[in-house]
């Protein structure tokens, strides 16, 4: 028999889990994000929500496993492992989102030059009305 012992924070990292799935929906179904963008947030959605929903099985031994596919890969034995690879990811989404505010601006500078050459051009057509 499966032994399930839910704590209150299981349960908030599966609603978080399944929030973030329903982010990547909405991205999707509205064609606002990128297939970047969808990967990014089902993946944390997937991941929050086995890790929740795993750690309250109390059959499945979920950290125990994480770290031996870690070992495997060549990490250390430990926490200190998922420690690390945590700190990866969170580095990987402060790289993705300077990307995107540094592109942000170039836009934003692109436009502002647009906007400046239409008042220009405006301004000289109502000075030739004149």
């Amino acid at each position: 028999m499966i032994g399930f012992e839910l704590a209150p924070i299981h349960g908030i990292g599966a609603v978080a889990g399944l929030a973030l799935l329903y982010q990547s929906y909405r991205l999707v179904a509205a064609r606002k994000g990128s297939v970047f963008e969808f990967l990014l947030w089902a993946g944390f959605g997937i991941g929050l929500l086995a890790i929740s929903v795993g750690s309250a099985l109390k059959s499945v031994d979920l950290l125990d496993a994480l770290e031996g596919t870690l070992s495997a890969l060549g990490f250390g034995p430990g926490t200190d492992s998922i420690f690390f690879v945590s700190n990866l990811l969170l580095l990987f989404v402060v790289f993705y989102t300077y990307v995107q505010l540094v592109e942000s601006r170039r836009r934003l500078s692109d436009l502002n030059q647009e906007l400046a050459l239409l008042r220009y051009d405006f301004e000289q057509r109502t000075d030739d009305e004149d």
